[in-house]
C-alpha cells in the first residue's frame, strides 16, 4: 500500500514539477511584461474564474471519486456525474456574466472577463475526465495530459505576449491549453470505460444529496483562500498590491500542490474500505506529508527571495517579504489536506463544513479589519491563522469521532 501511494504521489509530482517550470516560466513572461498593476488584474480575474469553477463543481467531483471507486456499475455513474456537472457548469457560466456585468470592481477589465467565462466550463468538462483517472487510481495518464497542456499554455502565452496582445495574451493560452487537455483526456478515458455511459435518475440525485456539504465546504475554501484577500485588497488597495500578494501567494499555492496530489493518491483507497485502513493510511500520510514539509520550510526561508526577484524582477521585491510570512502556513495546509479528504472519506462532510463556515467568518473579519489598515502584510498572516484554525478543528473533530466519543468540544451543542 505504501508503495503505490508512494508511486501515484510521486508520478504527480513528476508531472507537477515540469508543470511548475513550465508555470514558472509563464509567470516571469506575465509579470515582466504586464507589470505589477496588470498583473495583479489577471490574479483577480484567475480567483474569480477559479471560484465560479468551485461552485459549477459543487463536490461533486470528490464525491465522483469515490462514488466511482466504489461502484460496479462505472458507465452508469459517469454518465450521471457528467450530464450533472455541464448543466451545474452552464448555470454557473450565466450567474458569471450576471455578475460581471453587474459589479463596479470588474469596471476595469469587464470586456476580457466575458472573453474568460466559458472557461468555466472548459475547466469542469476537463475535472470531469480527471475524476476517471482518480477513481481508477491511474495517476499516470492525468500526469501526462497536465505536462503537456501546461507546455501548449507556456509557447501560446508566449506567442500571444509577442504581439503585444497584453492582458488577454494568457486568457488566449489557457483556451488552447484546455481544449488540448480535453482532447487528449477523452481519448484516455474512453479506454477506461468504454461503450454507453446513461444517465441514471437515482445516481443524479444520490450524487447530488452527497455532494452538498462537500460542495459548500470546497466553496468555503476557495472563498478564504484566493477570493476574499484579492477582492479585499483590490478594493482597499489597488490592483499592483493584488499582483504582490498574487505572486507570493502563487508560489505558496504551487508549493501546496504536493499535499493535494498526496490525498488524492490516499483518498481512492480510503474510500474503498475507510474503517479497515484509516489508521494505517493516516500514519503513511502524516509521515509524507512531515517530511515535505521538513525540506520546504527552510528551503522556502532562504531561498524564497532570490526565487521571486529571479521570476518577477525587483518590481516585486514586495513580494518575497509575504512569501516568508506564509511558509509557516505550509505546515498547516499540508495536514489540512489530510484531514479533510479523511473526513470526507468516512462521510463526515457536515463536519468539515461547520470547521470551513468558521474559518471563512474568521478570514473574513481579520480581513476587512486589518488589509485597509496595515495592507497585504496583515493578508498573509491572516492566512497563517486562518490555515491554524482548520488545523486545529479538523484534528478534534476527525480523532474524537473515529475514537468514538460522545463528547465533541468543538462543536458541542
Amino acid at each position: 500500500m505504501l508503495k503505490k501511494i508512494i508511486a501515484n504521489s510521486g508520478i504527480q509530482l513528476i508531472g507537477k514539477a515540469i508543470g511548475l517550470v513550465t508555470s514558472l516560466l509563464i509567470t516571469a513572461l506575465i509579470t515582466r511584461k504586464l507589470g505589477p498593476s496588470n498583473y495583479g488584474l489577471y490574479v483577480f480575474l484567475f480567483a474569480f474564474i477559479n471560484l465560479m469553477v468551485s461552485f459549477g463543481n459543487w463536490g461533486t467531483q470528490i464525491i465522483g471519486v469515490r462514488e466511482l471507486a466504489k461502484s460496479k456499475d462505472k458507465g452508469g455513474v459517469f454518465g450521471s456525474l457528467f450530464s450533472l456537472r455541464l448543466i451545474l457548469a452552464c448555470l454557473i457560466t450565466f450567474l458569471s456574466l450576471v455578475i460581471v456585468g453587474s459589479f463596479k470592481i470588474f469596471s476595469d477589465l469587464r470586456l476580457i472577463s466575458l472573453i474568460s467565462l466559458p472557461l468555466i466550463v472548459a475547466i469542469i468538462v476537463e475535472s470531469s475526465f480527471e475524476v476517471v483517472f482518480l477513481s481508477f487510481v491511474k495517476m499516470g495518464i492525468k500526469a501526462k495530459i497536465s505536462v503537456f497542456s501546461s507546455l501548449l499554455f507556456l509557447l501560446l502565452t508566449y506567442l500571444f505576449l509577442k504581439t503585444n496582445l497584453g492582458l488577454l495574451s494568457p486568457i488566449l493560452g489557457w483556451y488552447g491549453s484546455k481544449i488540448f487537455s480535453i482532447l487528449l483526456s477523452f481519448f484516455a478515458f474512453k479506454k477506461l470505460i468504454p461503450g454507453k455511459h446513461r444517465v441514471d435518475k437515482k445516481v443524479v440525485g444520490h450524487l447530488i444529496r452527497e455532494s452538498l456539504p462537500v460542495g459548500a465546504l470546497l466553496i468555503l475554501f476557495s472563498v478564504y483562500d484566493q477570493a476574499i484577500d484579492s477582492l479585499v485588497i483590490k478594493n482597499y488597495l489597488g490592483p499592483a498590491q493584488v499582483g504582490l500578494y498574487g505572486l507570493a501567494y502563487k508560489i505558496y499555492g504551487n508549493l501546496v500542490l504536493p499535499a493535494y496530489f498526496l490525498s488524492n493518491s490516499i483518498f481512492p483507497i480510503l474510500s474503498k474500505n475507510p474503517e479497515k485502513d484509516f489508521t494505517k493510511l493516516l500514519k503513511i500520510g502524516l509521515s509524507l506529508s512531515c517530511l515535505t514539509v521538513l525540506f520546504l520550510i527552510p528551503a522556502v526561508f532562504f531561498l524564497g527571495k532570490p526565487a521571486v526577484l529571479l521570476i518577477a524582477g525587483r518590481d516585486f521585491a514586495g513580494s518575497a517579504v509575504i512569501l516568508r510570512i506564509l511558509v509557516p502556513a505550509l505546515l498547516f495546509s499540508y495536514l489540512n489536506h489530510l484531514f479533510g479528504f479523511s473526513l470526507i472519506a468516512l462521510n463526515r462532510q457536515t463536519d468539515s463544513l461547520k470547521i470551513g463556515l468558521l474559518a471563512l467568518f474568521w478570514n473574513l473579519i481579520l480581513n476587512l479589519y486589518f488589509i485597509p489598515r496595515t495592507g497585504i502584510i496583515a493578508a498573509a498572516w491572516i492566512t497563517v491563522s486562518t490555515e491554524a484554525l482548520v488545523t486545529i478543528l479538523s484534528f478534534s473533530v476527525l480523532f474524537l469521532k473515529k475514537s468514538g466519543s460522545r463528547a465533541d468540544p468543538v462543536f458541542k451543542a
